[in-house]
């Protein structure tokens, strides 16, 4: 239809009676770019597009539409005013306006091609080396940096990443320099970052970041994935690798070995999937139903394999059914809880760690008073074993990949002298005598953090002391403990290894998660 419009406005300038024609053609394209504009095509068709550079194109083409339509207008009043009774100079003075018209809009349209080709998307990062993740946690305070979102400070590549609102933005671990930025500008006007996620720590390394489709994103607006998204970058350099908009819902912990994929889900109830999604093209290899008794939010990945709880209707049927990474074959795992067969209760479970090819989930029931199940699923040798005791209610948040990884804390009292831990490389619960870590506090990211593993040391920074300082304690291969200030002072705080230093996470307000954390570097 430009083309058309174009030639005749050449056929006006040459003096032909063509001017109704002309200006009914041009109100035609006029209403019609207004309706591709403002109507419902527009949302649907930015939905769909997807890889990088996608934003951009989003960009021109409306840009396109606005110039279009105003290109259309100028010429249905140049056709109307246009005399055929004119003297050729007379029409020759048309020429001028409309040739110059659609060079600005041609300059226009290569203007906001290559402006929005840029920005973003440019600021690679060159690769490097990777800084060894150390063994041992040193008293120097290698840089201070703050982050607006506790849950989005992510081991990645050479460092971490950090999410919020503005950018994705990635630092050297060593030193704290910022290596590549992101910023959300450049990515779908309706994606709002929600949680990050990481496959690692070397150069193949990549982030994803969830979206909402709006900035009043909660963990329960996520039920419905029809508008929200996925989007890749390179942890190395940056580089915007996909975005995935098909409705997507990643469930893993923050960092995950999924071998080149990570699980993902989709729906609820008789609509509702599971699936592996490639890290570095974000194609979804391969989906499957699953039963209407299958916890998709409770779904995490594994090494080789995604992994979705059940409990179907019967005497306390409980599984874990896990679908191959690579071709989605399932496999179901019994988790014997027969123990309550004759209990009138509900059985409820939370994810408490992942690590490897193993998944900890404590089992409960919904009233009475029972010991709970501590279950921990092995995929590789498609055993679970059960074993029963005391394991308290650790506040995490699986469907932001809130999920402990190598240690997660079993049991904590202040008072009773003691802390029961599960470590997840020997899959066993170790007490740890004369530790009496503050109980668990309302923050699933700093929850994610409360213990981690540096060398063959486990660290917590939850101890509380008379003082009202927190205490930041070690403890050795024998279960002996040292201990000494906590950075985080009088506020708690959380220890995450990445490469080149152990990062702590300061909570910024001891009530209000959105203030952040001050992410200190000790080295």
């Amino acid at each position: 239809m430009g083309a058309t419009v174009i030639v005749l406005a050449g056929v006006l300038v040459h003096g032909r009676p063509m001017t109704m024609p002309a200006a009914g053609l041009a109100a035609s394209a006029t209403a019609l770019a207004a309706f591709v504009f403002l109507g419902e095509s527009a949302p649907a068709a930015v939905s769909v597009l997807s890889g990088p550079g996608a934003h951009s194109v989003v960009v021109l083409s409306r840009t396109a539409w606005v110039l279009y339509a105003v290109a259309s207008l100028a010429l249905l009043a140049a056709s109307l005013t246009h005399d055929v009774r004119a003297t050729p100079g007379q029409k020759r003075r048309w020429a001028g306006p409309i040739i110059g018209l659609v060079v600005a809009l041609v300059v226009t349209l290569f203007g906001v091609a290559t402006g929005s080709g840029t920005g973003a998307d440019a600021a690679q990062a060159e690769p490097i080396a990777i800084p060894a993740i150390p063994t041992s946690l040193g008293q120097n305070v290698a840089y201070r940096l703050r982050s607006a979102l506790s849950q989005r400070v992510v081991p990645a590549g050479p460092g971490f990443v950090t999410v919020d609102e503005e950018a994705v933005t990635a630092y050297d671990g060593a030193t704290g320099r910022k290596r590549w930025r992101f910023s959300t500008d450049g990515l779908s006007e309706e994606c709002f970052p929600y949680s990050a996620w990481s496959t690692g720590t070397d150069a193949e390394s990549v982030v994803i970041v969830q979206c909402a489709d709006d900035d009043e994103y909660t963990p329960a607006a996520l039920d419905e994935q029809s508008d929200a998204g996925l989007t890749a970058f390179d942890a190395m350099t940056g580089r915007h690798l996909w975005t995935n908009s098909e409705g997507w819902a990643i469930r893993a912990r923050a960092v995950s070995d999924g071998d080149g994929a990570v699980g993902v889900v989709r729906g609820e109830g008789t609509d509702a999937r599971i699936g592996a999604l490639n890290i570095r093209t974000g194609h979804v290899r391969w989906s499957r139903p699953v039963r209407e008794c299958a916890d998709l939010w409770s779904a995490t990945t594994v090494t080789s394999s995604v992994v979705v709880l059940e409990l179907c209707p019967g005497p306390k049927d409980v599984s874990a059914v896990s679908f191959d990474m690579e071709t989605g074959t399932p496999q179901r795992i019994r988790v014997d809880l027969s123990r309550w067969a004759g209990v009138d209760a509900a059985i409820m479970w939370d994810v408490l760690a992942v690590m490897g090819s193993r998944i900890a989930v404590r089992y409960t029931l919904d009233r009475g008073r029972h010991n709970e199940a501590l279950a921990i699923v092995d995929t590789a040798t498609a055993t679970a074993r059960v074993d029963w005791g005391q394991v308290d209610w650790l506040h995490l948040s699986p469907e932001e990949g809130l999920i402990p990884g190598d240690v997660a804390e079993l049991m904590a009292h202040p008072g009773d002298d003691f802390t029961d831990v599960l470590t997840m490389p020997a899959g066993e619960r170790r007490r740890i005598d004369g530790l009496e870590a503050w109980t668990s506090w309302s923050s699933p990211a700093l929850n994610l953090a409360r213990w981690a593993t540096v060398g063959e040391e486990l660290m917590t920074a939850t101890e509380f002391a008379v003082d009202g300082l927190y205490r930041l304690v070690t403890v050795h291969p024998d279960n002996s403990i040292s201990r000494r200030p906590s950075p985080c002072g009088r506020r708690p705080g959380g220890i995450t290894p990445v490469p080149g230093a152990v990062l702590m996470l300061c909570r910024r307000s001891d009530n209000d998660d959105s203030s952040g954390v001050e992410i200190i570097a000790l080295r």
